[in-house]
């Protein structure tokens, strides 16, 4: 089972901010761990080198939660991080702005356990800014936890409840508040992202601004490619 992570888009990175984000994307930054992930981008850059990524392309870990480029046993040479949500306690990431990072400047982007913890709109931002961040004829690869096998289970948990959006679930979870040293109950937003699921959302995405794109399955991975960048 892949163990989620953090949220990480410009929409969350600034409407924290203003409060307009739900309690249950907040909340989202309590999945911030490193296990099993690590390997899951590890193995999805080896994917990405099979269809032609290079040494010396540029590369953007789009919610890197926890992880540093030493964790990863990468094929590149230039692997950048974005995480609006960096630990006290660990490296600083490149990015936790979303307005640092640069526009139609890298060849490829990895988003491994993101896109299933926030819900539809905040999806929309994420797939619209990793659009933005992407070169033309660059690609993006991403995957989450799927609803089969994976979320359809934790379901029937006594601390889940069925949530908004179809096949999708509210988990309250306990997490200690590092200032009060007190526990506290965060209700955690989790979405099932199959391949199918990620195709058409990344394929809306792309009919909105009038992208062409090719988008496949590679390994476990949705792969994207930006044909041709839209004007709308």
């Amino acid at each position: 089972m892949n163990i989620i992570r953090s949220i990480a888009q410009s929409y969350i990175d600034s409407v924290l901010k203003e409060g307009i984000a739900t309690d249950e994307d907040k909340s989202s930054q309590t999945t911030q761990l490193t296990a099993g992930t690590d390997k899951t981008v590890n193995s999805s850059l080896e994917e990405a080198k099979k269809h032609g990524l290079e040494p010396h392309h540029e590369v953007l870990h789009y919610g890197s939660g926890r992880i540093q480029n030493e964790q990863l046993n990468h094929p590149v040479k230039h692997v950048k991080n974005y995480e609006p949500f960096p630990d006290s306690k660990d490296k600083k990431p490149d990015y936790s702005d979303s307005d640092n990072v640069p526009k139609k400047h890298f060849d490829h982007i990895e988003s491994h356990n993101v896109l299933n913890v926030v819900r539809e709109k905040t999806r929309h931002q994420i797939y619209d800014h990793m659009f933005n961040s992407v070169k033309d004829g660059g690609t993006i690869h991403a995957s989450g936890r799927p609803w089969k096998g994976d979320l359809e289970a934790q379901s029937k948990s006594k601390n889940s409840r069925p949530g908004p959006e179809h096949e999708s679930i509210i988990v309250s979870k306990k997490r200690k508040n590092p200032e009060t040293g007190k526990s506290e109950t965060h209700e955690v937003f989790h979405k099932g992202v199959a391949h199918h699921v990620l195709a058409k959302e990344f394929q809306d995405a792309a009919d909105r601004h009038g992208h062409q794109v090719e988008i496949s399955k590679v390994g476990k991975f949705t792969r994207v490619k930006l044909l041709k960048r839209g004007n709308k």
